[in-house]
């Protein structure tokens, strides 16, 4: 088995294996998103927020919240048997 050397990123979001790596956002599930805004948007100070989105494959609610270097996913049940 071959392996790769670990050498740290040469440029920014570049990993050791030269490829151009970067997160696009990152998902929490939530009881309730509603509740969650009231609390994250004073927090993160957003420059953005969709409108709310329903998605009946998931059986699920999302939001995204626009913070600086990212987004944020906050996804609520629509289903009272989903956790």
């Amino acid at each position: 088995m071959s392996s790769v050397p670990l050498t740290p990123p040469t440029e920014e979001g570049s990993s050791h294996l030269g490829l151009d790596l970067r997160i696009h956002h990152i998902g929490y599930a939530v009881q309730s998103i509603d509740d969650q805004l009231r609390s994250w948007v004073p927090l993160f100070e957003p420059q953005a927020v969709s409108a709310r989105t329903k998605d009946p494959i998931q059986r699920v609610s999302v939001v995204f919240i626009e913070i600086p270097g990212g987004t944020l996913e906050l996804i609520e049940p629509t289903d009272p048997s989903r956790p």
